[in-house]
C-alpha cells in the first residue's frame, strides 16, 4: 500500500499527476490566502468563518460548496496516519507561497513533529526567462519532480510558520523583519516583494497590478475580458500567479477612473500622467492577510511599506 498522500495547488495539476502515474492519495488545496483577511488560529472555526464571508463577497462562492470543496478537503490533512508522507505540490507566485505558508504552519504543530513532509515548488528552469509553473512542465516531467522532493525538517516548518504568522500580523514590518533568504523556500522572498506591491504607491496611490490595468485601457484594452487577458500575459514576468476572477475584481476597483466604454476619464488620464493620485478615489477598505490597506503605502525607494 503507498503510504504517500500529494497536497496539490489546484485541480489543473491533478490531471497532470494523473497522466504521470505517480501513486498515492489527492488532496486539492483550493482557499486563496493572498487575497482578504486572514488569522493566525488556521482552519479554526473563526478563521474558516472569516474565509467563507471573503470568498463570498469576492468570488461568490456558496457556503456548501466552500465547505465541501475547501474545509472538508482541508480536514482529510487531520485523519492521515502518522506515518504517511505528506508530499506539498506548489510553485513560486504569491498565490502559492502564501497558501503553502498556511499549510506548512498548520503542519508545525507540535501533534506533527514527526510527520515527515516534503515540498515540491518549481519556478526557475535554466532554458526559461520567466518563473514557469507545474501546468508549464510536460506530465512525463513530474516523476522526476517527485524523485527530487525537498524534505522539510522542523527548522523549516518553524519558519515557514513565523511567515505564516508575520503576514497575519496587522503590522507588516513584523513581515519585513522576519523573510529572509532560505535554502529549502526560493521563492519566498521575491513573493512577498510582490506582496507589498499591492498596497497603493506613494506616488500615485495605485498599486502595480493597477497601474498595469490602466495603462492597457489606455493603450486601447476596451472589454474587460481582453484587458484581463493582457494582465495574465503580465503577470508573466512578475511573482503574482493569480487568475482571471481576481483581475475582474482589481478591473471593477478602478470603475471610477475609467468610463462605460472602458475608456478613462479625467481622473483617470490624470493619474497616468502624473497629475493626481488615486488616493480618496479608490475604496482601500479591505484586507490583505490581517494588514487593513488603507493603513500603509508602499515606498518604491524603500522596496517596503510605510504608514499612510
Amino acid at each position: 500500500m503507498n503510504k504517500t498522500v500529494h497536497i496539490l495547488n489546484g485541480d489543473s495539476t491533478l490531471c497532470s499527476l494523473d497522466q504521470a502515474d505517480i501513486q498515492g492519495q489527492w488532496l486539492v488545496w483550493r482557499d486563496v490566502l493572498c487575497e482578504g483577511p486572514v488569522i493566525s488560529e488556521f482552519a479554526g472555526d473563526l478563521f474558516w468563518e472569516k474565509r467563507q464571508d471573503f470568498m463570498a463577497d469576492f468570488f461568490g462562492a456558496k457556503w456548501d460548496e466552500f465547505k465541501t470543496k475547501c474545509i472538508d478537503e482541508f480536514d482529510k490533512i487531520k485523519s492521515v496516519p502518522q506515518q504517511y508522507e505528506l508530499v506539498l505540490w506548489f510553485e513560486f507566485d504569491l498565490f502559492c507561497q502564501i497558501n503553502m505558508l498556511g499549510i506548512l504552519h498548520f503542519l508545525s504543530r507540535a501533534v506533527y513533529k514527526d510527520k515527515r513532509v516534503s515540498l515540491i515548488c518549481v519556478g526557475s528552469v535554466e532554458e526559461k526567462e520567466n518563473l514557469i509553473g507545474l501546468g508549464e512542465i510536460p506530465p512525463k516531467n513530474f516523476n522526476s519532480l517527485f524523485e527530487n522532493r525537498i524534505s522539510l525538517n522542523q527548522e523549516a516548518l518553524s519558519y515557514a510558520s513565523s511567515v505564516f504568522l508575520a503576514f497575519c500580523d496587522k503590522d507588516p514590518q513584523r513581515i519585513t523583519k522576519v523573510v529572509q533568504e532560505h535554502p529549502k523556500f526560493p521563492y519566498l522572498k521575491g513573493a512577498i516583494a510582490a506582496h507589498f506591491k499591492r498596497f497603493p504607491f506613494k506616488d500615485s496611490g495605485l498599486n502595480e497590478i493597477e497601474m498595469a490595468i490602466l495603462n492597457f485601457v489606455q493603450e486601447g484594452a476596451s472589454e474587460p475580458k481582453h484587458i484581463v487577458g493582457n494582465m495574465l500575459k503580465w503577470q508573466k514576468s512578475t511573482y503574482y500567479g493569480f487568475g482571471d476572477a481576481q483581475y475582474f475584481n482589481y478591473l471593477k476597483k478602478l470603475h471610477p477612473l475609467y468610463n462605460e466604454d472602458f475608456t478613462l476619464n479625467e481622473a483617470g488620464l490624470k493619474i497616468l500622467a502624473g497629475e493626481s493620485n488615486a488616493f480618496g478615489i479608490i475604496d482601500r477598505n479591505y484586507q490583505l492577510g490581517g494588514v487593513n490597506v488603507a493603513d500603509y503605502e508602499y515606498d518604491e525607494n524603500k522596496g517596503g511599506l510605510i504608514p499612510s
